[in-house]
């Protein structure tokens, strides 16, 4: 990965593109929206974002078994620390949500 953990080919701005579809409000909530789950993912340990970055955001995402192979792990421990980290972020966006 990059300095800043986003994969080669990825932008970090994820916020860049609007939908002339949406309205004006629903474009405000989901630039805030992204915005949160950036601070959730921002509080991840540098090994969940990178995997969170590399099975889940990604352009085209790894399979479990993919990055197993180069982070030296099963397909099964990638399956199970993909389903705690995504626990762990639904739990934050839970937590900024109440704060909002």
């Amino acid at each position: 990965p990059q300095e800043d953990d986003t994969p080669a080919g990825q932008t970090s701005e994820c916020c860049a593109v609007q939908d002339p579809s949406l309205s004006v409000e629903e474009q405000v909530e989901k630039k805030m929206d992204l915005q949160l789950l950036r601070e959730a993912v921002g509080r991840l340990e540098r090994d969940e974002r990178t995997l969170i970055m590399y099975c889940v955001a990604g352009d085209e995402p790894l399979t479990e078994s993919m990055y197993g192979e180069i982070a030296g792990m099963s397909r099964e421990e990638v399956h199970s620390m993909k389903r705690r980290v995504l626990r762990k972020l639904r739990r934050y966006m839970q937590e900024s949500y109440l704060c909002v």
